[in-house]
C-alpha cells in the first residue's frame, strides 16, 4: 500500500523546536507534534515548500535555526507561478486576510502538488 503525503506547514516545526511552553494548549499542541514526529512520521511521505524554509528562517535566529534542522531533508516543492497564481485565487475566494496570506500559499501548493494531507495548527482566537 501506498503511503499517503503529507504536507508539512510551518506551525509543525514551530511547535516540535520551542522551548516547553506553560500554556496548556500550546503544551499539548507541543507533545502532540513531537510524538507524532517520533512515532508515526514513517508511515507518510512527508513534504514542505519554500514558503515553509522562508518562514522558519524568520525571527530569532537560534529559534529559526532549530526550525530550519528540524525540516532538514524533507522533500520540497518549489515554488512556481501557477502555485503563485493559485495562492491569490485561494486568498481571494476564500477570503483569507493579509496577515494569513501565507495560508493560501500552503493551500495552493497542497492542491498544485496532489498532496493527500495539509499537516497545520490554526490559531482559533
Amino acid at each position: 500500500m501506498d503511503k499517503k503525503s503529507v504536507y508539512i506547514e510551518t506551525t509543525i516545526p514551530s511547535y516540535a523546536t520551542a522551548k516547553a511552553s506553560r500554556d496548556i494548549i500550546k503544551a499539548a499542541r507541543q507533545t502532540i507534534t513531537q510524538l507524532f514526529w517520533e512515532n508515526a512520521r514513517q508511515n507518510y511521505d512527508l513534504y514542505i515548500s519554500q514558503y515553509v524554509i522562508d518562514e522558519c528562517s524568520k525571527g530569532d535566529a537560534d529559534a529559526a535555526q532549530r526550525r530550519l534542522n528540524f525540516i532538514e531533508g524533507l522533500p520540497l516543492i518549489n515554488k512556481s507561478e501557477k502555485i503563485e497564481e493559485l495562492a491569490r485565487i485561494y486568498q481571494r475566494l476564500l477570503d483569507i486576510p493579509e496577515k494569513a496570506k501565507a495560508d493560501s500559499f500552503h493551500l495552493a501548493v497542497c492542491v498544485d502538488a496532489k498532496i493527500d494531507y495539509l499537516l497545520d495548527y490554526r490559531h482559533r482566537s
